[in-house]
């Protein structure tokens, strides 16, 4: 009975992760789609905590670069889809009156607009907005952080980001506009052929890190510009303490572009099956290992606490005072001792 059931597991998986990406593919291969923008990118993600207590994993990742306007509806559907529900979840750049167009690309545009009091004006006509992003799989979507870069398509050059930023384990999102004049405080200036972008920390990311720290986002590439034939696109996020200016944390995200084709989709949907889901199981294994190396935790700033927020701080609780009396004999001094700080 119990081979049986295996069995039929296994054929099951097989047919949902392997033959059916291939038999859309096949479909779709006839089809014609205008994606002369829109990539497919492939790479690798570095993750380096450095303070408390170093801790640091890597894994391989697919990714796609979207031109809002160009058209994947259909593409490899029903297992792959891009949702524009996705994104901008707390209503940014929406006109309820007048009928306006409540497009994705139209509100990243506005949200441009309205964070830099109207000092950054791109418009659809001069302008094209790519998202660097994970579509939804499989049903199911997750972002650690999405891109919308805005580019003059007379020049190709960077005109301004975006930053769309979403936590774990509440499913909350932020955006940053990253531009020189940009109400979130951003610092801009341009080293080695890069764009450097500074700016304080104002939302809460992650249970196991305070708030108190400057993100220097740094970007090499873009999406329909790589830095040149050989180099990859490279974005690095690094976190530096407000009180010491130590770097605490550094991401970096690797990925080289390749077209969008039916059966290279597949293939990565074969490689990483569910992939935000991977994703999601990745993100709480590492949590675990710092629960298990005594990193604080850290509930959510007072004043932007929800229920959600509430419900899930007091359900980690008595794990992290359990944690904590096994430990007691830890000192205090590094900083890892006790799950009672507060984000500031």
């Amino acid at each position: 009975m119990l081979i049986a059931l295996i069995s039929a597991v296994a054929v099951f998986l097989f047919l949902a992760f392997v033959m059916l990406p291939l038999v859309l593919a096949l479909r779709d291969t006839f089809k014609e789609y205008d994606l002369k923008h829109s990539k497919l990118y492939t790479g690798r993600v570095w993750h380096t905590r450095l303070q408390p207590k170093l801790h640091a994993f890597t894994y391989p990742i697919f990714i796609f670069a979207l031109d809002l306007k160009e058209n994947l509806e259909s593409f490899m559907s029903p297992i792959l889809e891009f949702r524009e529900s996705d994104h901008l979840k707390n209503g940014e750049g929406i006109v309820k009156e007048g009928g306006a167009d409540n497009s994705l690309v139209e509100r990243v545009l506005r949200l441009v607009q309205e964070r830099t009091n109207g000092k950054c004006a791109p418009a659809i006509e001069t302008h094209r907005v790519t998202l660097l992003t994970h579509l939804s799989y499989y049903g199911y979507n997750f972002n650690p952080v999405s891109f919308y870069y805005v580019t003059s398509k007379e020049t190709n050059e960077l005109t301004v980001m975006v930053a769309e930023v979403s936590n774990t384990p509440w499913l909350e999102q932020h955006s940053y506009v990253l531009h020189k004049d940009s109400v979130d405080k951003v610092k801009h200036e341009k080293k080695d052929g890069s764009e450097w972008f500074t700016f304080p920390k104002d939302f809460h990311v992650s249970p196991f890190m305070e708030m108190d720290y400057m993100y220097d986002f740094i970007y090499a590439g873009l999406p329909e510009n790589k830095v040149d034939d050989a180099a990859p696109m490279t974005i690095i996020n690094n976190l530096r303490s407000l009180s010491n200016d130590k770097l605490a944390f550094s991401a970096k995200l690797e990925i080289e572009a390749q077209s969008i084709t039916p059966f290279g989709v597949a293939w990565q949907l074969i490689r990483f099956p569910g992939f935000c889901m991977i994703l999601q199981i990745w993100i709480h294994y590492q949590a675990a290992w710092l629960f298990i190396k005594g990193i604080v935790f850290v509930p959510h700033p007072q004043g932007s606490e929800t229920a959600a927020t509430r419900a899930i701080a007091t359900f980690m609780a008595p794990f992290f005072a359990l944690r904590d009396r096994v430990g007691s004999g830890a000192s205090g001094s590094d900083g890892v001792s006790t799950s009672k700080a507060k984000a500031s």
